[in-house]
């Protein structure tokens, strides 16, 4: 993982590895056996790139990376749109210095790139992972409690964020939003 978070060439060619289909019948098992290779070792990735041990990001390293993935991906992923894929990556983001979520380097890069279907992806990595710094799961007698303080975390973050990272602040919205239905669902 590491090494992934290194080389975003890797990372490019993990994820090709799970959306490519390749016509060729002869190899349709062993294609199905990678990709879901290449599914899992992207699934169980969890540390940003340029992430360093004290839990800072390096927000010219994390650009890079991100900019060489798109890179490769636009010349060899054909059609198909992967910055969804990116987004997910973005969401393993640590809190940033001021104690919010993403990273500030992360916010400056949705900032930078206005990208919604990265902005999506992130939104359903942030989702898949279900917390800020650890999952949130229904402890007996709490109900909705757990989902509803992540809510209204979420929206004091996003108003904090609103000014300097819109887009940011609009991804806690609508994560805000998730938590509060979810709520409703345990509560039924």
């Amino acid at each position: 993982y590491e090494y992934l978070g290194s080389n975003s060439d890797h990372f490019a060619q993990l994820i090709l590895g799970v959306f490519l289909i390749d016509s060729n019948k002869d190899f349709e098992e062993i294609h199905s056996v990678y990709k879901q290779r290449c599914f899992s070792v992207l699934y169980q990735w969890k540390r940003l790139p340029g992430v360093h041990d004290d839990g800072t990001v390096d927000g010219a390293y994390l650009a890079s990376w991100v900019d060489g993935a798109r890179q490769l991906l636009r010349a060899e992923g054909g059609e198909r749109d992967y910055d969804g894929q990116i987004g997910q990556i973005l969401a393993s983001s640590p809190e940033g210095t001021d104690g919010m979520w993403p990273a500030e380097a992360v916010r400056d890069l949705i900032e930078s790139l206005k990208n919604p279907k990265m902005e999506s992806g992130l939104v359903m990595g942030r989702l898949n992972r279900r917390g800020f710094a650890a999952a949130v799961v229904p402890v007996v007698y709490e109900g909705d409690a757990q989902e509803t303080d992540l809510a209204v975390r979420y929206l004091a973050h996003a108003r904090e964020m609103n000014t300097r990272w819109p887009r940011t602040a609009a991804i806690l919205r609508a994560l805000a939003k998730d938590c509060e239905q979810e709520a409703v669902r345990q509560n039924i």
